[in-house]
C-alpha cells in the first residue's frame, strides 16, 4: 500500500497477513468502543459506559498480540541470537495473567 510507505510501522503491520488481521480487528473494536462511550455518555447509560471500558481492555490485549505478531518477525541480533519467535507465547501468557 503506497500510503503505508510513509509510516514504516504501519507498513510492517500491514505487510503480514496475521498482524494485518489483528490490526483490522483492533481498529474495528476501538471504533465501536468510541461509539459506545460517546453514546453511553450522552444517554447516561452505565451499561454502555462499562462495556466501552471492557472493550478498551480488549483493545489493550489485542495491542499486546499485535506487538507480539510484529516482534516475532524481527531477525536475530547479536544480543538475541535466537530471534524473537517465542515472544508470541510470552504475550499469550501475559494476556492470561492480565485476565486474572
Amino acid at each position: 500500500l503506497p500510503f503505508a510507505m510513509r509510516w514504516p510501522l504501519l507498513h510492517t503491520i500491514l505487510a503480514d497477513k496475521d498482524s494485518r488481521r489483528i490490526f483490522y480487528f483492533m481498529s474495528l473494536n476501538f471504533a465501536f468502543m468510541i461509539v459506545q462511550a460517546c453514546y453511553g455518555f450522552l444517554t447516561d447509560s452505565l451499561g454502555l459506559l462499562s462495556d466501552s471500558i471492557h472493550m478498551f481492555f480488549d483493545c489493550l490485549a489485542l495491542g499486546v498480540g499485535l506487538f507480539a505478531a510484529v516482534a516475532s518477525k524481527w531477525p536475530p541480533s547479536e544480543r538475541f541470537p535466537y530471534g524473537f519467535g517465542k515472544i508470541e507465547s510470552l504475550s499469550g501468557f501475559g494476556n492470561g495473567v492480565f485476565l486474572m
